[in-house]
């Protein structure tokens, strides 16, 4: 119950979690192409703030290796780094420290860093510290669980802009267990808020700092991902054939659908929102894309939003009277998108078309653009279907519902 009880029903609860995902939200993307390399995340990676819990002992017996090394809680204090607040909590018996004050304390005596990881049996908060109990350090996400989480965090789920959290819904339960086994696989126990909508979506909440600390250190973005541009962790596309299926399948499982005929899929697509940047239109610009002939429709939350099908019509109309237009659009593609398509193509030897699909108005402002990725060789799909183990259909149930 807990955060939600402030909410008066379940509605306003799901539109809340649509709008905290997809609108603008401030946040922090990835720009840089290569950046980040790192596939494990380990306890000194984390914020200066997060909490450690370690094994009773462990820190008194720190703390004194510390005194006879210099007989002085001063200069423990200055030549360290370690607040004289900690080494007096350590002192009275206490088993928790920041990240901050541990570093400082392995640092002056001059033990690995990683020596602690056994020892470390909660991260959380002064007021939670075992928010994340028994944490599995470092965090490894060169594993397949680590590839279905990175998945899910860049598709239906979201970390908070506040880094206090991680989200996921989607309307298939297996699917959300799935992406629970996988966040007890490579972070450890953390017991999920969970809610069901009316509307049939499941969302699970994993509050936990540590966790969403850890996924930005291997490059995913906070916030609404609408506005910003990110990446596959370069790990991830280049890593083995596992890891890469893992975050397909995940992918696929989130954000595509797939057409069949006999029990055999025939065509798979997955489509993904970013925001046009108004900032590279000219005002001719912006008139000739609002006389484009917008219809009105519906988002799944009920909210009303404004729709252009970019036909080929459309397309070639755009491209020979407003190139800057077509020219905006294009560069509008997210950069995971093509990574995916790449990796498509590279696992299985498909050649996925991406294209713009539709431009959208919301009442709030702002023009997005809906990109989809289609593999329609049915030969191609079925192989994906079959190595990626896509369930017939969907979401269970029987075939045609």
């Amino acid at each position: 119950m807990g955060q939600f009880s402030h909410f008066r029903n379940v509605e306003r609860r799901y539109e809340r979690f649509c709008a905290e995902a997809s609108e603008e939200v401030p946040g922090k993307g990835v720009e840089g192409e290569g950046e980040f390399h790192k596939a494990h995340v380990d306890w000194d990676d984390l914020g200066e703030h997060e909490i450690l819990h370690l094994r009773h002992g462990v820190l008194q017996e720190l703390v004194e290796g510390a005194i006879e090394k210099t007989n002085s809680m001063l200069r423990i204090q200055e030549e360290a780094g370690v607040s004289r607040k900690a080494l007096h909590a350590i002192e009275k018996g206490s088993d928790i420290i920041s990240v901050k004050n541990l570093k400082g304390l392995c640092d002056y005596l001059e033990i690995p860093r990683w020596e602690m990881d056994k020892h470390i049996i909660g991260i959380g908060s002064s007021r939670n510290p075992d928010a994340l109990e028994n944490p599995h350090l470092p965090f490894d996400f060169n594993t397949p669980e680590g590839a279905t989480i990175i998945a899910a965090a860049l598709h239906d789920g979201y970390l908070r802009s506040d880094g206090t959290t991680f989200s996921y819904a989607n309307k298939d339960e297996r699917n959300v267990e799935t992406v629970k086994e996988a966040v007890k696989k490579v972070f450890g126990d953390i017991k999920p808020l969970e809610e069901k909508y009316e509307c049939g979506v499941k969302r699970v909440d994993f509050m936990s700092c540590a966790i969403v600390d850890a996924l930005e250190k291997i490059g995913l973005p906070t916030g609404s991902k609408t506005k910003q541009r990110f990446h596959v962790p370069l790990f991830v596309r280049e890593g083995d054939e596992e890891l890469q299926k893992a975050y397909l399948r995940q992918t696929l499982m989130d954000e595509g659908s797939w057409r069949e005929y006999k029990g055999r899929v025939e065509e798979i697509a997955y489509t993904q929102s970013t925001y046009l940047d108004e900032d590279k239109l000219t005002t001719k610009d912006m008139e000739f894309l609002r006389n484009l002939g917008f219809e009105e429709c519906e988002m799944p939350t009920g909210a009303p939003v404004y729709r252009l099908r970019l036909t080929k019509e459309v397309r070639d109309e755009i491209m020979s009277e407003d190139p800057n237009l077509w020219k905006a659009i294009e560069e509008s593609k997210p950069p995971n998108f093509e990574e995916e398509r790449e990796m498509f193509e590279k696992l299985f030897g498909a050649h996925p078309d991406v294209h713009p699909r539709d431009v959208y108005y919301t009442e709030k402002g702002g023009y997005k653009v809906s990109w989809e990725l289609v593999i329609d060789e049915a030969e191609d799909a079925r192989r994906i279907a079959e190595e990626l183990n896509l369930p017939i259909p969907k979401h269970g149930g029987k075939e045609g519902e």
